[in-house]
């Protein structure tokens, strides 16, 4: 009977290849991150354009049979959240807010006009949503006010985008103001 001598051995993982794991890992994970984040901005600004559409309809809708929106400057956001204009879910403490969470707001322009605005709107957002109504494509839209730039369909004003990335600024701060008939 013979006897074997020789010793099992077990090893593990070195301390190099734990740390290649874990790096490969976290560029992964922030990989992930970074496409989530990506993913969500134009989600956000899927949601805001449909949301933006979805109101001017509803707002005209609602106004249908009225001969006014109401005098000059005058908020009708109260008077269209209570006439079911807004979907529930963008409905906070009583008040409209779009998909980044800040408020909406509804004003009656003149008897014939209304407006709807957005503020602190993200720069890849405000360029997406400057240009999602045009005198072209929309004949309700009557001009876009963004940070005091009024795009109006006129020569040297047109709704597109070189005009909307000059209008936005590089930062979170971007007002919008759409105006509709």
């Amino acid at each position: 009977m013979k006897l074997n001598n020789a010793r099992n051995t077990e090893r593990g993982f070195s301390l190099l290849e734990l740390l290649l794991v874990i790096g490969v890992g976290a560029l992964l994970l922030l990989a992930g991150l970074a496409t989530y984040r990506i993913v969500t901005q134009g989600n956000n600004i899927t949601e805001a354009q449909r949301l933006l559409n979805a109101a001017k309809i509803g707002i005209q809708t609602l106004y249908q049979n009225q001969a006014t929106y109401g005098t000059n400057a005058t908020p009708i956001t109260d008077v269209v959240v209570n006439g079911g204009v807004f979907p529930s879910r963008y409905i906070v403490g009583g008040n409209p807010v779009d998909p980044w969470r800040n408020d909406i707001v509804v004003t009656a322009v003149n008897p014939a006009n209304f407006t709807i605005a957005l503020q602190n709107v993200p720069e890849a957002a405000c360029v997406a949503l400057g240009t999602a109504f045009t005198p072209e494509s929309d004949a309700d839209f009557v001009e876009v006010d963004i940070n005091g730039t009024t795009l109006d369909g006129t020569a040297g004003n047109e709704v597109d985008v070189a005009n909307t990335q000059g209008a936005c600024q590089d930062d979170a701060t971007n007002s919008l103001t759409w105006n509709f008939i």
